[in-house]
């Protein structure tokens, strides 16, 4: 009888489309020595279609594409896309959600936090990096963190002088509804890009980061969705338009004052 049970729950709609939804329709980056691949369901899938959100697992993989695929990457066209994954690195979209696991209060709370999410940057100088893209999942919204030039804050490390307005370090905040807030993001990836640098090269002078001295936060005006599920598609369109810009040959992005935040 129990068997019986059994073997029709596993027959019902609820469980066919439950295994239907985990059955893997891909991964990406291909081949067994792949790094950090991302694995695609049949479930995800679904999250293509209209009125439908954008979830972890196709962020993930839409910008490890944009970064690595000379095929399908939309910026495959740029001179500059075969130095992309050079310059850039795109972190996990659980990279953030794991630092907000931290709370900041605690006197060691930027050292816990920092330890949460070493592993990602294990094998990663992000000081020698052009760009960071940090995408943020909160409140059932997604936006678009941009570091930029996260090596010219060694000026302020005492390694370095003289760099110009064209390099300066800052964080840019995308996002399609202004729903999420600009200064707890700049506070969190400050912090630990001060772990960071502390953890990685102990041999070096401290780095010291003030809000918006050294690392001023830009939220320009950008276009915004006209719907509820949307967040994520605007999020990955960010991300395209601002590596055209800003590491291949589309117009150049202009910042004035008024997207100083």
């Amino acid at each position: 009888m129990a068997a019986a049970k059994s073997a029709a729950a596993r027959g019902s709609p609820w469980a066919i489309a439950t295994r239907r939804a985990s059955t893997p329709a891909f991964h990406y980056p291909l081949g067994r020595d792949a790094v950090d691949s991302v694995t695609v369901t049949r479930g995800d899938l679904d999250r293509l279609k209209p009125d439908e959100f954008l979830n972890d697992n196709l962020v993930n993989f839409a910008l490890k594409l944009f970064l690595k695929d000379a095929a399908q990457s939309p910026l495959r066209d740029s001179a500059c896309f075969g130095d992309l994954d050079r310059d850039v690195y795109a972190f996990s979209s659980q990279f953030y959600t794991k630092m907000q696991e931290q709370r900041l209060t605690r006197l060691d709370g930027a050292s816990q936090m920092h330890a949460l999410v070493s592993r990602w940057t294990r094998d990663v100088d992000v000081f020698a990096k052009r760009l960071l893209l940090v995408p943020i999942c909160e409140d059932l919204h997604w936006s678009l963190a941009v570091v930029c030039h996260p090596g010219e804050l060694l000026d302020h490390a005492g390694a370095r002088r003289g760099r110009d307005d064209a390099t300066r370090p800052c964080l840019v905040v995308l996002d399609s509804l202004r729903m999420h807030n600009a200064s707890a993001i700049e506070k969190r990836i400050r912090l630990w890009l001060q772990e960071e640098w502390r953890v990685r090269k102990p041999e070096k002078p401290p780095l010291v980061l003030t809000r918006q001295l050294q690392l001023k936060i830009v939220a320009p005006s950008v276009p915004a969705q006209t719907n509820s599920c949307d967040c994520g598609v605007f999020l990955l369109r960010y991300a395209q338009e601002f590596l055209s810009r800003a590491a291949g040959d589309a117009p150049t992005i202009r910042v004035t004052e008024r997207d100083v935040a």
